[in-house]
């Protein structure tokens, strides 16, 4: 994993299990990792037991279009470029395909 050496990676979704597990494995391949989630506690829970600095997290709900924009202004601030951006977020709704509304659907794949 040395190719990830130094690389600037935004995590999506960090506060979720997949996204958490992620951040652990690149923070320890040496990347440069910042956070975001919508819940700001497990954010904060996270970047602790990283060590990371304050400035590497942000909470954010990205399907908010103004909150999307704060979170590129405060990435930006930290770092001049996004090597990796890992997409950890999002919601899974469990039913039958054939009891899944149409807003159910746009809900799982734009959430």
């Amino acid at each position: 994993m040395e190719k990830l050496q130094g690389k600037n990676v935004l995590i999506a979704g960090a506060t979720g299990g997949i996204g958490q597990e992620v951040a652990k494995l690149l923070h320890h391949s040496g990347a440069h990792i910042f956070l975001t989630g919508r819940n700001a506690a497990k954010l904060e829970t996270l970047s602790a037991s990283l060590q990371l600095p304050s400035t590497r997290t942000f909470a954010a709900d990205l399907s908010i279009p103004d909150e999307v924009k704060q979170l590129s202004l405060k990435y930006f601030n930290e770092f001049p470029t996004i090597d990796i951006l890992i997409n950890a977020s999002g919601v899974g709704i469990i039913k039958p395909l054939e009891e899944l509304t149409e807003t159910d659907f746009l809900r799982s794949l734009n959430y």
